[in-house]
């Protein structure tokens, strides 16, 4: 994407409202992550959105493929601190946390759904059904907003998709 001549951005955001795994499908989570930053970022200059959670053949690490995530672009929190360098580097690993950064807080939940396997592949066992189940009867994998491991993407697992044990947020990514 690109165009507009606005200054490139690339952030990191969550509304810290508690959901269900039961994201929906990848245009399901993507649009409510457009709704999200309408809604509570609208000074964002986003045109790209995309939930940081992994599909069965439309994981994470394949975004910049999938979905034209800016590969080498920085990624921020919305008051601007550096989260990584790149892409591939907060797969791997954020420089900060996103609570350090002030993506969220621990309060209500440090946790956030992401079916994500270490290193951004899709995590074939705890993925809440593909993102369409939030009871719990089924478990998902969850990230964490308090580490800069390489965990972080995949901190909580076999969590029930009601969010009883952790509840947990919708994490989003938008660029323009």
């Amino acid at each position: 994407g690109g165009g507009g001549g606005g200054t490139p951005v690339f952030y990191i955001y969550t509304n810290s409202l508690t959901v269900t795994g039961n994201l929906g499908s990848r245009a399901t989570s993507t649009s409510s992550c457009q709704s999200m930053q309408t809604a509570s970022y609208p000074a964002m200059t986003c045109t790209n959105y995309l939930a940081v959670a992994s599909y069965p053949g439309d994981d994470l690490l394949n975004a910049s493929t999938n979905h034209s995530v800016p590969a080498g672009r920085t990624l921020t929190s919305e008051s601007g601190t550096t989260v990584a360098s790149s892409w591939s580097a907060f797969l791997t690993g954020p420089t900060v946390t996103l609570q350090t950064a002030g993506v969220a807080n621990t309060t209500p939940t440090p946790f956030y759904w992401t079916s994500t396997a270490i290193g951004g592949g899709f995590d074939a066992t705890y993925n809440c059904t593909n993102n369409s189940d939030g009871t719990n009867g089924a478990v998902g994998s969850q990230g964490a907003i308090t580490t800069t491991a390489g965990t972080h993407i995949r901190f909580a697992v076999n969590q029930p998709c009601d969010g009883s044990t952790n509840s947990a947020y919708l994490m989003c990514i938008c660029w323009n």
